[in-house]
């Protein structure tokens, strides 16, 4: 009886599954002419898939259609032209740089907030009162480096 006990035993710490991380390599294929990825720009039909895993924005859209996290940590609105957002510790460029104030302030200038540095995060607002939300779902965070942009997607 012992011995089916033991033997039981190996058996089902031999199928425990392994949880060391493995990195892997993702591969998509697309068919057309893939464009330079330009922030704001009007992507070329293959680009549009990469786009969004390139250029991260700061909030996301959850499957309930709720506001969630994406390149800002935590958020708070004070009213819909208002924002608090703190940045994502450690968030990074694609080339290792650390994304700033200065490059959030940049990148959402064309969508015509401002961004102000307040403790704890950023103070963004939308000086003609239109809703920040929306916006910020979508506009690209981004860092141009001489003729290219970089982003912080994954």
């Amino acid at each position: 009886m012992r011995r089916v006990l033991l033997a039981v035993l190996a058996a089902t710490l031999a199928c425990k599954p392994s949880f060391r991380q493995q990195h892997f390599r993702l591969r998509i294929a697309l068919v057309g002419p893939f464009n330079p990825l330009v922030p704001g720009a009007e992507p070329s039909a293959s680009g549009g898939y990469a786009q969004e895993w390139v250029f991260e924005p700061l909030l996301r859209t959850a499957s309930d259609g709720s506001p969630i996290a994406g390149l800002a940590a935590r958020f708070g609105f004070s009213g819909p032209g208002r924002v608090v957002v703190e940045l994502r510790e450690g968030a990074k460029f694609s080339d290792g740089s650390p994304v700033t104030a200065e490059d959030v302030r940049r990148s959402l200038r064309d969508a015509g907030l401002e961004v102000r540095e307040q403790s704890p995060g950023l103070l963004i607002e939308s000086p003609s009162g239109i809703p920040v939300e929306p916006i910020l779902r979508y506009a690209p965070i981004y860092k141009r480096t001489g003729e290219t942009y970089v982003g912080s997607g994954p």
